[in-house]
């Protein structure tokens, strides 16, 4: 393993005493041993950095950088200026990754010679997969064309590794949520060809309290700037698949309007917009094979019946 790359995995910490532990022993335990782990703590004002001392303490591919609160963006940036390996990745620390993430990823990169790899993740309670050597080498306008998928890869930046030099002259938006998703586009816009590892790798969890489900509120526009800045974009991209990119687009806006209207908050215009954009694409909507069915039943239900659209975010609002 002494000869096989440096890899940076960059874990931004804030206020994630309960999950911290599960989450750095999935690093610390890699079957791919040369790793440089970066633990930035972003003013945690519990017991994380405690706990990310004690393990620094016992391992000494392990770093700590201690910082004043400036969110999840500038904590993995603050990672990206300090790393050193070849090849990058960002573990969210409530989060935890299978044991042969790394080795899996270095060793598709080297087959492949992609400057980039990537996994299918799993949520809550299943069971991250067994690794095989099931994989597919995607050019990029293919690539592309899956980041806003409603399942798949997606566009997040953590169950991924890149070549660290890709993130030369780029940075994460600071001061923004959903941060992920415009800069995935202009790193995967870097590249011929990304690897894609069709395994669940990644355990993500949702809790109350994360970014994905924060209350609506002037932040959560923040989503529509990025999913509108791929949209505008990639039409440039050559044989980009545009039908299914704005699949993934209407599966993204559908969330944000529905978290707007359950919150009480005016969201008229975007609900208009996304009407008209729903029956000019109602055929490949209903042909989707990249929108989840629940998925697709919500997009026709607000589009066509918004009436018993509303009775039913009425029945989820009263559940919350």
């Amino acid at each position: 393993m002494n000869n096989k790359p440096l890899v940076s995995l960059i874990i931004p910490v804030y206020n994630v005493e309960a999950y911290l532990r599960e989450c750095l022993d999935s690093v610390i335990n890699q079957s791919y041993s040369n790793l440089e782990i970066i633990i930035v703590n972003d003013g945690s004002t519990d017991g994380s950095l405690s706990i990310c001392e004690e393990y620094a303490a016992k391992d000494e591919r392990i770093r700590v950088i201690t910082q004043k609160n400036g969110g999840l963006s500038r904590a993995r940036n603050t990672g990206l200026d300090s790393a050193k390996g070849l090849y990058i990745g960002f573990i969210d620390s409530d989060d935890k990754i299978h044991r042969k993430f790394v080795e899996a990823f270095i060793d598709v990169i080297e087959k492949t010679g992609c400057s980039i790899a990537v996994c299918d993740y799993c949520v809550e309670e299943c069971k991250l997969n067994c690794i095989d050597d099931s994989y597919i080498e995607m050019v990029q306008s293919e690539a592309i064309s899956g980041l806003l998928d409603d399942r798949g890869y997606k566009c997040f930046a953590w169950n991924k590794i890149y070549l660290r030099e890709l993130f030369v002259d780029m940075e994460f938006p600071e001061g923004k949520i959903f941060e992920d998703i415009k800069l995935m586009y202009d790193i995967f816009n870097k590249v011929s060809s990304i690897a894609y590892i069709k395994q669940s790798m990644y355990f993500y969890r949702t809790r109350k309290g994360s970014i994905t489900k924060r209350s609506f509120s002037k932040e959560t526009y923040h989503l529509l700037e990025s999913i509108d800045y791929v949209i505008a974009n990639a039409e440039s991209v050559p044989n980009i698949d545009y039908t299914r990119l704005m699949m993934g687009y209407l599966s993204y806006y559908i969330g944000f309007v529905r978290r707007g209207k359950i919150a009480n908050a005016d969201v008229s215009a975007e609900s208009r917009k996304l009407n008209e954009y729903i029956r000019e694409n109602r055929s490949s909507v209903i042909s989707s094979k990249t929108i989840r069915t629940i998925k697709k039943a919500e997009l026709l239900i607000f589009a066509y019946t918004p009436h018993i659209y509303s009775g039913l975010l009425k029945v989820v609002a009263v559940g919350k």
